[in-house]
């Protein structure tokens, strides 16, 4: 970002909050029925959060195996996604995800100041493109 190096991940702010479907992970849509039962309850909140950077030693780069340790580089949230509450039955979602699955995503598409470095993402890129020409296929 800019200048510098940082990796990104968002995080559920409460991860047991209410609506929360307890064994609903035995389906092939679980995430996705999970999401709906908690929309139809409240908002779902993610916090965005950033690692910078601070060393080839503790943050490599280059070297996808190394987790970039919270205690060397701790986390700082920088932003909150939030899903408003939603009623929406089965019918609404089937048709928005026929068209989301036409939607393609890579981390290349973005503003200049945002730039993908390292080479998981020299290798994602590639994937990112193969995915997308496969689903408009």
């Amino acid at each position: 970002m800019g200048n510098y190096a940082l990796k990104f991940a968002i995080f559920p702010v409460y991860p047991n909050e209410p609506g929360t479907i307890s064994g609903i992970a035995k389906g092939p849509n679980y995430l996705q029925d999970d999401m709906i039962e908690r929309l139809k309850h409240g908002p779902v909140n993610f916090d965005f959060k950033v690692q910078l950077y601070t060393s080839d030693k503790s943050n490599p780069i280059e070297d996808g195996v190394v987790e970039w340790s919270p205690k060397d580089s701790p986390f700082v949230t920088v932003g909150r996604l939030t899903i408003p509450k939603q009623e929406h039955g089965f019918c609404y979602w089937g048709n928005m995800l026929s068209c989301v699955d036409k939607l393609s995503f890579g981390p290349w598409v973005r503003h200049h100041d945002f730039k993908p470095i390292g080479s998981l993402n020299r290798a994602r890129r590639l994937v990112y493109q193969a995915s997308s020409s496969y689903r408009k296929s």
